[in-house]
């Protein structure tokens, strides 16, 4: 029993001691390992840079009628809840889903992509589908939905929720041929056809 213990306490002597030793070096190492990951500003993607945003940043852009937030997610945790006003772009259906939102998402709007968080790449999978469309005025918001939903953030949830939001509204100029019902005003502006309820 006693030698047990003391191989116990050797091993630990040695464990301690080059720990030790590689946090020392660590800290006084000109490329020093950061105690705390920091994700980087932003991202380059087929030569465009996006910009990395956590949650407080996007939440100042959902009021603002010339971003919409597209959600990356599979469309079953976009129908159960998401970013209000929200898009649904799931990565695994992004070539059939973009025909059909297409209208929604003006190439001149800055889009929010979103997904399950920082481990998560949909986003910028989605990210890199969308550049060659002709579209530049992209951010990625870093905490994905769990971090918006966390902070308490405005959500569209339940299950009446359909797939990809409002549908365009064939009166207003980014949506549709025009041939539909003109009865109202159309401000033809991102707003009217953000989902917003």
């Amino acid at each position: 029993m006693k030698a047990c213990f003391g191989v116990a306490l050797r091993a630990m002597a040695i464990l301690l001691l080059w720990s030790s030793v590689g946090i020392s070096l660590n800290l006084f190492s000109a490329n020093a390992i950061p105690w705390v990951y920091v994700p980087p500003p932003d991202l380059e993607i087929s030569g465009v840079k996006i910009p990395l945003i956590d949650e407080k940043e996007a939440r100042k852009l959902l009021d603002d009628p010339s971003v919409v937030f597209v959600d990356t997610r599979t469309a079953k945790d976009y129908a159960k809840s998401t970013v209000k006003g929200a898009q649904s772009l799931p990565r695994k259906e992004m070539e059939e889903r973009f025909i059909l939102i297409q209208p929604l998402l003006p190439e001149e709007a800055r889009l929010v992509l979103f997904c399950y968080g920082p481990q998560c790449e949909d986003a910028e999978r989605v990210a890199e589908f969308l550049i060659p469309m002709g579209y530049r005025n992209l951010v990625i918001m870093s905490p994905g939905f769990p971090g918006w939903e966390k902070a308490g953030y405005p959500v569209d949830s339940g299950p009446d929720k359909e797939l990809g939001g409002k549908q365009p509204d064939p009166t207003s100029a980014t949506g549709g041929d025009n041939s539909g019902p003109t009865s109202g005003p159309s401000t033809g502006s991102a707003q009217s056809t953000r989902g917003d309820k």
